[in-house]
């Protein structure tokens, strides 16, 4: 029996600490149905990846001919008969700058597109967002991996590569 002193002392009529069972609707024998069991990664998730995986590579590939190709002549007279069609005045210096700039960012998109195109295999949601956007900048940078880019946005998308996604979200909760 509890005193007024000794509010902690147990007392005949307190409530168990847990229940014996589960309350209805957790998941389990006693509580209801237990969750479905992980769904095996399909097939659309794998070729996504590897539409990642080859879309960096060409990113890398054309970034480095960007930034090798920046000191060359041929590559700054091109580029400056494209800004003067455009009326647009720049130096050899800045040609060279944006070459090498625009080679390097294709590289670091590349890179990070493999790492996080490869982070898709585990199932991670927020690696399958940060894939697309840098898809989409590897795109805006280098027109060539577009149609890679598109199969994969498609592929890991589909209802397949969605449910396996969700559940592997609620298994493992990032």
């Amino acid at each position: 029996m509890s005193t007024p002193q000794d509010p902690y002392a147990s007392r005949s009529g307190d409530l168990p600490l847990a229940p014996s069972s589960p309350p209805a609707g957790w998941p389990g024998p006693a509580g209801g149905p237990l969750p479905p069991a992980p769904v095996t990664r399909p097939g659309t998730v794998v070729a996504a990846v590897v539409c990642w995986l080859l879309a960096g590579l060409i990113l890398i590939f054309s970034g480095a001919v960007t930034v090798a190709a920046a000191r060359t002549q041929e590559a700054k007279n091109a580029l400056a008969d494209l800004f003067a069609k455009s009326q647009v005045q720049i130096s050899e210096e800045a040609i060279e700058q944006l070459l090498i700039g625009t080679g390097l960012a294709a590289v670091a998109v590349g890179l990070l597109t493999i790492v996080f195109g490869t982070l898709l295999l585990g199932g991670a949601n927020w690696a399958r967002i940060t894939v697309t956007v840098l898809g989409v900048l590897g795109v805006l940078i280098v027109l060539l991996p577009a149609p890679l880019v598109l199969l994969a946005l498609v592929l890991q998308f589909v209802p397949s590569s969605n449910a396996w996604f969700r559940t592997r979200s609620a298994h493992h909760p990032a």
